[in-house]
């Protein structure tokens, strides 16, 4: 199936999670947030969630900056 990541169109296996996905993209999930179709997803539901058809996944990183 279909999804767009980070901006990306990108072809992944059907029924994946969101910890599923970042594993699978090689993210590593420290210092990471998630947001599917414009939610951001709290990191105790990542295992929980599953992407579905033409969902919008975004990782966003931590910066630390002043």
């Amino acid at each position: 199936m279909q999804i767009i990541f980070n901006q990306q169109r990108l072809e992944i296996s059907t029924g994946l999670s969101i910890s599923a996905l970042l594993e699978q993209q090689n993210i590593p999930i420290q210092g990471v947030a998630v947001a599917v179709n414009n939610e951001v997803i709290p990191r105790s539901l990542w295992q929980e969630v599953g992407i579905q058809e033409q969902d919008q996944v975004a990782v966003f990183q931590a910066v630390a900056g002043g």
